[in-house]
């Protein structure tokens, strides 16, 4: 199938062809979502004296609705590069564009769709003082879809025992990456090394939240953390033998 390129009413020209090559969404996806946008436009044109900010807000809230099929929803940081010169605008050395604004962004897992984003300002004075920056930016992101049964995968900067108490009491799963360093993980974990591709299980001490610990690599082993999961089965079939955790994740880390 040829890619094509067809023009949006709000945000003009949409080569499908980069949308196509980052696995945001299939050419046919795409299309579908600018014939709805269109049909608005034409629709919202017969209407003489409604605002054009109701219909690109209708024609969003329809989009997000027919992208938000899938019941997990994943967090992450997108450097957007640019060198304008504003406060926020930071150096990241380890990526291929050096210059630019961080964005924190929610995707819905199955289409790929972005559900909600905003950009990282400096430090924020009205973030609540018995929140960490990460549990804000994911209690933030993800406030209209909680209390809907849905899951979150994380990575490591954003995952803490702590965020997993607060989403639970939201009706909202957490499966995410943990980093060793935090005050959470036992000692015995953060120096302990196994045998290639073992896994062992820990849980809190209300059983909400289980700690899975695989030996990926003769010196590095993965922390992963799930609400989601009430026990894990491991594949002894598969040479790495992953448990079923570390395959979600995998899965659903976008």
């Amino acid at each position: 199938m040829a890619l094509q390129t067809r023009k949006s009413p709000y945000c003009g020209h949409c080569t499908l062809g980069s949308v196509w090559s980052h696995k945001a969404l299939t050419p046919e996806q795409a299309l579908s979502y600018l014939d709805e946008l269109e049909g608005l436009s034409e629709s919202n044109s017969k209407h003489e004296g409604e605002s054009t900010s109701n219909s690109e807000n209708e024609a969003y809230s329809r989009v997000l609705r027919k992208s938000s099929e899938s019941e997990n929803i994943t967090v992450d940081e997108q450097l957007f590069p640019t060198k304008v010169r504003c406060r926020f605008t930071q150096y990241m050395s380890n990526k291929p564009d050096k210059f630019g604004i961080k964005f924190c962004i929610a995707v819905d897992t199955k289409s790929k769709f972005v559900l909600n984003a905003f950009p990282y300002l400096g430090k924020d004075e009205t973030r609540p003082q018995d929140q960490t920056l990460s549990e804000n930016v994911v209690l933030r992101l993800l406030e209209p879809f909680t209390k809907k049964g849905r899951n979150v995968t994380t990575d490591n900067f954003f995952t803490s025992v702590k965020l997993a108490e607060k989403l639970a009491k939201l009706n909202t799963t957490i499966v995410g990456t943990m980093n060793r360093s935090r005050r959470e993980v036992p000692e015995l974990v953060k120096s302990s090394r196994r045998d290639m591709y073992e896994t062992v299980l820990l849980k809190t001490d209300n059983d909400n939240c289980i700690l899975t610990v695989y030996q990926a690599k003769p010196n590095k082993n993965v922390l992963l953390l799930s609400t989601l999961h009430t026990s894990v089965t491991i594949n002894t079939d598969e040479k790495k033998k992953k448990p079923k955790t570390v395959l979600y994740y995998n899965d659903t880390d976008g």
